[in-house]
């Protein structure tokens, strides 16, 4: 499985929460374990916890073993994404996608 970190979702969502983990720490965590929960294929919203912290990505899936994150937050920052219903948030996921696809068209991203 590949993890693609992209520069709009280095610089937007994960040097706010480096506080709480390491890159590779976070790749490490993706990568084995995933409470998926489908918001809309191939957009997924996963759980997951890293040192007691309780985090939720939004990632989009694809081809079964590329996965690109689009947001990370924390599970208590309920000030913005108390509950992420695709209905409510699809301007804005997809407003991301559309930054990330550009960051892939210029090659502006790191595999892992």
């Amino acid at each position: 499985m590949k993890i693609i970190i992209t520069n709009t979702f280095e610089k937007k969502f994960l040097w706010k929460l480096t506080k709480y983990f390491t890159v590779s720490n976070l790749v490490e965590k993706l990568k084995k374990e995933q409470i998926k929960i489908t918001l809309k294929d191939p957009f997924y919203k996963i759980k997951f916890k890293l040192n007691l912290v309780d985090f939720r990505w939004i990632v989009l899936i694809v081809e079964d073993d590329k996965i690109i994150p689009l947001m990370l937050y924390l599970k208590k920052d309920k000030k913005n994404w108390e509950n992420i219903i695709w209905s409510e948030y699809e301007n804005r996921i997809l407003e991301i996608q559309k930054r990330v696809s550009i960051d892939l068209e210029n090659w502006d991203f790191k595999v892992y």
